[in-house]
């Protein structure tokens, strides 16, 4: 957001150095016990570098305040607290996560469920929401019914996936679905799998890959989405990460064995593309 140069405040001059700076910086004329509208961007270093000038954060859009002395006059672009430092600009983005907070984060995924399933939560859920009318208006459902609903969500997904209208995003990856040449990705490492097919003259023959059924440590059922199939044959493909596969592995290990059941499934990990370049070879596909 553009700080206007014009936006000032109002002073009554009371002491010789402001006297002085104002006359230098706006009218020679000025005497001690005027009132003057001074610009903010000359009070950056004065006794009133404190006060706050309201600005809009040119992400969110919602109107925060900052002091004088933390504002740049050259710089016409604020973010708010909360997206200072939001994906890009985040000082660590594109940065490495360090070996022991990696460990941290896939020691808490496999030893935490999720909170809404712990006896305490809910409790506390089914309390506040005790007298107030549920999504059925007080009817039970039965199991019938459930199975019904659930059965209509899951062709639903698979439709809006097989038709690129899904925009789904892992709770792993805080990255955003892009499109690269009509093919949607997610992250990094799908984007670098994109430009090597492509370096070899494949990537006409990339779709996304298929939505498979499977049921998760919990016993439930739960639809795995694969990242990528190779068209006209049975080759699924998977992109991730050495650290990304640890998180949460046992589901990991559970979606890729059923995977397994629907076609020749390869996990390319770190960009090693070496068992997916022999399959295509067998595949008659392309020659390496």
């Amino acid at each position: 957001m553009f700080i206007d140069p014009n936006y000032s405040f109002q002073l009554e001059i009371k002491n010789p150095g402001r006297l002085k700076l104002l006359h230098e910086v706006l009218d020679p004329s000025l005497k001690m016990g005027d009132s003057v509208n001074v610009p903010w961007y000359f009070l950056k270093t004065s006794s009133l570098r404190s006060n706050h000038l309201k600005l809009k954060c040119d992400d969110c859009g919602n109107v925060f305040s900052k002091k004088l002395c933390n504002l740049d006059p050259s710089n016409n672009i604020h973010y708010c607290g909360s997206c200072f430092q939001k994906g890009e600009r985040h000082y660590n983005f594109g940065g490495s996560i360090h070996k022991n907070s990696k460990i941290g984060i896939i020691n808490w995924h496999d030893n935490n469920e999720n909170p809404a399933r712990r006896t305490g939560v809910r409790k506390k859920i089914s309390k506040a929401r005790k007298g107030k009318p549920s999504n059925m208006l007080g009817k039970n459902q039965s199991e019938e019914t459930k199975r019904k609903i659930s059965d209509s969500n899951k062709i639903t997904m698979k439709k809006m996936w097989e038709t690129g209208k899904l925009n789904y995003k892992s709770k792993y990856a805080d990255s955003k679905i892009e499109e690269y040449k009509g093919i949607q990705y997610q992250g990094n490492y799908e984007l670098d799998f994109l430009k090597e097919m492509e370096k070899y003259g494949l990537l006409s023959l990339i779709e996304r890959g298929p939505v498979i059924e499977y049921m998760d440590s919990a016993g439930k059922n739960r639809l795995y989405l694969v990242d990528f199939k190779i068209k006209n044959t049975d080759l699924l493909i998977e992109i991730k990460s050495s650290y990304t596969i640890k998180i949460n592995s046992k589901n990991n290990h559970l979606k890729f064995e059923f995977a397994k059941k629907h076609g020749n499934f390869i996990i390319i990990i770190d960009k090693d593309y070496s068992d997916l370049r022999k399959k295509i070879n067998e595949y008659g596909i392309s020659k390496f």
